[in-house]
């Protein structure tokens, strides 16, 4: 907005903006720079130099109808998207916004997803203002703002799944074992081959599979493991037992979960809820685990144990009338909401 009120171009303003937001780091800081970050600041002029040609690239595309105006939207969210992908897979320069925001996570301990979300709304918001202040109405903030903020992540998600060859590329550029090499969230590793037996036991809501599980650590003489679980991984990963609770084995809501994930997409130096719990809880199992013989009710110990020997994997079902028995007896469900309770917390766990 500022580009069309004031004589100065788009990529002059975009320069500006990233300077100022480089300054609110600067300030928010409670540590000396690293050499890496303070390159953001040629960073930003290169990329206000790359916004004004882009800018003249463009021109000569005037879009002759709304069909076309919508068509060329996408393209650019797919471009912006591929392009992100690239970043975070380089691992090098943060732009100016999502340092501020890695700033704002560091100093108060709060989750970058949030963070990010708010310094995107709060920059579209001083867009609105702008706009109707130095201009005649809405201008420059339409359903492409929209567009582009919902899909960018979603994009540079679907690179993350289906696109593979920088990694590999990466792999061939990088020195085996090179700091900072990227490894999968989960992954089989060397066991002995005497390992203690662990049963896993993964289950439908309401079949009894904590029960099922708790009387067959008693008969064999077992270590059991549940909600033991969630105290274990607060105590050795220093996240608060409410936020394992709340992202251990659930995702929300997926078109939520996707929005508001992208967020993570923007930094390799966070990582989303469910991640850090998934990682933190993983370390906990496999600990345990090498350690004693145990029984594990969910949590995908039989995915982070995957290829362990003496590893005994089962899947509990029951047919829907007695689990639906068992809600509403055990868990203190109404009997109108079982079905419902059921049908969401088999959801949540599948999603996970």
């Amino acid at each position: 907005m500022l580009s069309l009120a004031l004589p100065l171009t788009m990529g002059t303003v975009t320069i500006l903006m990233h300077l100022s937001v480089v300054a609110v780091q600067a300030a928010l800081r409670t540590r000396p720079c690293r050499p890496a970050q303070l390159l953001q600041i040629p960073v930003v002029f290169i990329f206000g130099a790359l916004t004004d040609f882009s800018m003249w690239l463009m021109a000569p595309l005037e879009p002759s109808g709304y069909l076309w105006s919508v068509i060329l939207c996408l393209f650019s969210c797919a471009v912006i998207g591929f392009g992100v992908f690239l970043q975070v897979k380089a691992d090098a320069v943060l732009l100016a916004a999502e340092g501020m925001s890695l700033a704002f996570v560091k100093l108060f301990k709060w989750e970058f997803g949030a963070v990010k979300t708010s310094v995107d709304c709060t920059l579209v918001c001083i867009g609105l203002v702008c706009s109707f202040m130095f201009l005649p109405g809405l201008t420059g903030i339409r359903e492409g703002t929209v567009v582009a903020a919902v899909l960018v992540g979603m994009i540079v998600r679907f690179f993350n799944r289906h696109v593979f060859w920088p990694d590999r590329l990466l792999e061939r550029l990088a020195r085996p074992g090179a700091a900072g090499e990227v490894l999968p969230l989960a992954q089989t590793a060397a066991y002995a081959p005497d390992a203690p037996l662990v049963i896993s036991i993964d289950r439908e809501y309401g079949s009894g599979g904590h029960a099922i599980g708790k009387m067959i650590a008693e008969r064999l003489g077992l270590q059991f493991y549940d909600s033991e679980l969630v105290y274990l991984t607060a105590s050795q990963s220093g996240l608060t037992p409410d936020y394992i609770r709340k992202h251990e084995q659930q995702l929300s809501s997926r078109f939520l979960h996707e929005l508001y994930a992208q967020n993570y997409a923007y930094t390799a130096e966070e990582l989303p809820p469910e991640d850090a719990t998934f990682l933190a809880q993983s370390k906990v199992i496999r600990d345990i685990t090498a350690r004693q013989a145990c029984v594990i009710v969910g949590r995908c110990a039989n995915f982070i144990l995957k290829g362990r020997p003496n590893l005994f994997s089962v899947f509990l079902h029951a047919d829907r009338a007695t689990r639906m028995q068992r809600v509403t007896e055990n868990y203190g469900v109404k009997l109108g909401g079982a079905a419902k309770a059921m049908d969401l917390m088999d959801y949540r766990r599948r999603t996970h």
